[in-house]
């Protein structure tokens, strides 16, 4: 297989893993990478040896020069470089590659100074995404499934760490910054949710007390990357009669999915990760909610 010069730019954790996962199976190639954010460590800790990286300031004057033969970029919630990068790439005709990780809400991820922006191709790593995309006027011919190579390591690590006692009910909540991303894309009255955060983690602590999750269960939350603890502080004093716990701070998702048994949040990513690994999957979105949870998988269970 011959070999071509790839560019690599992410800055989310989310969308690097998966970018990060694919790189290592197709090591034949030149990578050459350019990091800032969470996305650095996650390239440190999946790639060995330890790839090196430049950051964005470099990526303009690297297109210019190199004209690599591909150009991938992650989705990165909040910022706007892959945008800029698609522009510069159709400026000096290279190509390039969005590799998305999620399913559902693309309808931001293409728009830019208020006008719609594509790559030359989409790469999703689920089926479903497809046709979310496609309904935004991208080219179908233009959107190719990935095998989700992140999905299939993590379901790897998770079985070599999970834990092996049968008689506790240990469930993983898994948080998500709603109130930061409606803020970032403006999303106010009838295009939010209905509901933040922190109201839906008061909702599954209520259901949990009302034993929709089982008994005596052992609760550990983990709050999104872009989150502090002190966030929930107040909702775990609210139900200390539940124990719950945080996730120890800087764990990869694989060590809380290994522990856990049962895995609860509204739509993240995170519950698709936990179906690979074999965990009984929840979606715990509050009654005021706009919208029930979005993902199509029969396999994750409504409360």
């Amino acid at each position: 297989m011959s070999s071509k010069k790839i560019a690599v730019i992410a800055h989310d954790a989310g969308g690097a893993e998966i970018i990060a996962a694919w790189m290592k199976r197709h090591l034949q190639n030149e990578f050459s990478l350019f990091l800032e954010g969470p996305a650095i460590k996650v390239f440190e800790r999946r790639v060995h040896p330890t790839p090196q990286f430049d950051d964005f300031s470099q990526i303009e004057n690297f297109l210019k020069a190199k004209k690599p033969d591909l150009v991938i970029t992650s989705s990165n919630w909040g910022a706007d470089i892959e945008k800029k990068v698609w522009k510069m790439c159709e400026e000096l005709q290279l190509k390039s590659v969005l590799f998305v990780d999620g399913i559902g809400d693309f309808r931001y991820t293409f728009e830019w100074n208020g006008k719609t922006i594509f790559p030359k191709e989409v790469w999703v790593a689920n089926e479903y995404a497809i046709e979310n995309i496609a309904n935004l006027k991208m080219p179908r011919e233009s959107i190719k499934q990935e095998k989700n190579y992140y999905f299939v390591d993590m379901a790897e690590r998770v079985k070599t760490q999970e834990k092996t006692e049968q008689d506790s009910n240990r469930i993983l909540y898994t948080a998500e910054n709603i109130s930061a991303y409606e803020a970032e894309h403006n999303l106010t009255d009838r295009r939010s949710r209905g509901y933040n955060e922190v109201e839906a983690l008061e909702y599954f602590f209520e259901k949990t007390q009302a034993g929709s999750f089982g008994d005596n269960p052992k609760i550990r939350v983990r709050p999104h990357p872009t989150e502090s603890t002190e966030k929930y502080s107040a909702i775990l004093k609210k139900f200390v009669a539940l124990n719950p716990e945080f996730s120890e701070h800087g764990s990869g998702l694989e060590s809380d999915l290994a522990w856990a048994q049962k895995v609860v949040g509204c739509e993240s990513t995170a519950l698709l990760a936990a179906l690979a690994c074999g965990r009984e999957v929840f979606s715990c979105i509050p009654l005021k909610a706009r919208t029930g949870c979005r993902f199509p998988h029969k396999e994750i269970k409504r409360i």
